[in-house]
């Protein structure tokens, strides 16, 4: 059955889409009066239809009682979203996401991202931060590593993700900007990811002829702020503090680096984007 135009569809576990939750959060300003699905559907650029479909279906989870009131469950599940969407665009905000990107890429990161992973990386984030300001993150670092690899160096797997598709399989610009394989190294003087810049190709869009060129920046946010790495001989070097780890109950270790790159391919120099450079060993 085709849809119409405006309408969301919940994912597959009966999880309401980011637009969804906006029919919500505007139902909950506007109250049960007389024309609140349409003046929902007004306020979110969507047809009453799609409106109605979605707070009738509400109202069969228990979410909305038969007049369109919130029950209890209702008041929760808008309350985790509402948390849930502010942590996101804090979050955001700290790895240098550029303002107009925010809207986008929370809906993204919110629609395409298990509700309960998401929120788990948010916190995390939130704790490795507030272990930094004491001082005691090399720590959380050590304790990931310190049971998997000892001091040396060691080969990993690296890709780079659009940050609105972290979950998916489609790669940034910046994927083709590196060596498919990093350095991880680990000694007395710190530990840190090094990687290996490449040439860019690209096809113009203007006429149409491939053009090569290379990265041109790469910043991480460390301490809440954009660092921009030094590159040395076609080397980038970013700090393991910088990145969130996770070991499986397998020993292995994943690696998630949200970063901002430029990229140069001829003349060209394409926009700043935010990515996620994601490395496993």
């Amino acid at each position: 059955m085709s849809r119409a135009k405006g309408d969301t569809k919940s994912d597959t576990k009966g999880r309401p889409s980011y637009q969804q939750i906006q029919y919500l959060m505007e139902l909950e300003k506007i109250g049960n009066r007389r024309g609140c699905v349409q003046m929902a559907a007004d306020a979110c650029g969507v047809s009453h239809g799609t409106v109605s479909r979605f707070f009738k279906s509400c109202s069969q989870q228990g979410i909305l009682d038969g007049d369109y009131r919130f029950t209890e469950k209702g008041h929760r599940m808008l309350a985790m979203y509402r948390r849930l969407f502010r942590d996101v665009e804090a979050y955001l905000i700290r790895i240098g996401s550029r303002e107009q990107e925010i809207p986008a890429l929370t809906r993204n990161l919110v629609e395409n991202i298990d509700y309960h992973l998401l929120a788990r990386m948010i916190r995390n984030d939130q704790t490795i931060r507030q272990s930094r300001e004491n001082g005691g993150y090399a720590e959380d670092v050590q304790s990931v590593l310190g049971n998997v690899l000892r001091k040396g160096s060691f080969q990993v797997g690296i890709a780079v993700y659009r940050a609105d598709k972290i979950h998916g399989t489609e790669y940034s610009m910046a994927h083709r900007g590196f060596e498919r394989t990093a350095v991880i190294t680990i000694n007395k003087r710190g530990s840190w990811l090094e990687l290996t810049a490449c040439a860019v190709t690209a096809r113009s869009r203007i006429d149409g002829k491939e053009r090569v060129g290379q990265l041109r920046s790469l910043k991480y946010s460390m301490n809440g702020e954009l660092t921009e790495a030094r590159k040395k001989e076609g080397r980038l070097r970013i700090p393991l503090e910088a990145c969130r780890l996770q070991k499986s109950g397998k020993g292995n270790i994943k690696g998630l680096i949200p970063i901002t790159v430029t990229c140069t391919a001829g003349d060209a120099h394409m926009p700043e984007s935010t990515a996620y450079l994601m490395f496993w060993l």
